[in-house]
């Protein structure tokens, strides 16, 4: 586990009980992802724009886009917010719910398609995907239910995914779900990418297929007359 997790144990800044990581986390490959190139480094102000969507005990929910909060960057409901400030590799991020805060978050889903952010988990062995360092996998000292979840494998062009690299995370906190005045503390690793431009089609191909089109519509000409 990370130094600033247990830095933070130490300090005593945790305000839910301690005791081990996630109850699960699981990988699911979904629908692959292209993009062009992955940079390792990736931080709360390169995530602007990300999709946070979350979920309520008894129904509802919310889809924020990420952005500057609260001299720093996230997102934020009634009483509640998400946060991460700098280098993900390196700082947790923060959910954090007020005393104030009315129900219980059931699930929280962090999408980076928007803002050119995959999440970079372990593999083993560790090949890492070209232009991503080693990553790491969910990890939080709470003690309740999260279930953790990464969804659709990310790859770079046309080679195949390697395997560590997702376009998202979800959250889930079982059926109790996260209650107020709670500060769940968590690391989970970001990159940012480059998107995939789309590969023009040849001139040439372009004019075929403009005569089939011319074709057709004089076989259709004639069968009308």
């Amino acid at each position: 586990m990370r130094k600033t997790l247990l830095a933070g144990l130490a300090l005593g800044i945790l305000s839910l009980c301690v005791a081990g990581g996630a109850s699960a986390t699981s990988y699911d490959p979904g629908t692959t992802y292209s993009v062009d190139s992955v940079d390792s480094v990736s931080t709360g102000s390169s995530m602007a724009g990300m999709e946070v969507t979350v979920s309520y005990g008894g129904g509802g929910s919310d889809v924020l886009s990420w952005g500057i909060f609260n001299s720093t960057y996230g997102v934020g409901g009634t009483e509640w917010s998400l946060t991460v400030g700098g280098d993900t590799g390196t700082t947790d991020w923060l959910l954090k719910t007020t005393s104030a805060f009315n129900g219980f978050i059931s699930s929280i889903k962090i999408d980076g398609t928007k803002a050119n952010t995959v999440f970079d988990v372990n593999t083993d062995p560790d090949p890492s995907t070209v232009g991503s360092s080693n990553g790491y996998s969910f990890e939080t000292v709470y003690s309740g239910t999260i279930d953790a979840t990464y969804l659709d494998l990310v790859q770079v062009g046309s080679a195949p995914p390697v395997g560590d690299l997702y376009l998202s995370l979800l959250l889930s906190f079982g059926p109790a779900g996260l209650g107020s005045g709670k500060e769940l503390y968590f690391a989970a690793d970001t990159d940012t990418t480059k998107p995939l431009a789309p590969v023009p089609l040849p001139a040439s191909f372009l004019l075929f297929g403009t005569g089939l089109v011319g074709l057709a519509g004089r076989g259709l000409r004639k069968k009308i007359g």
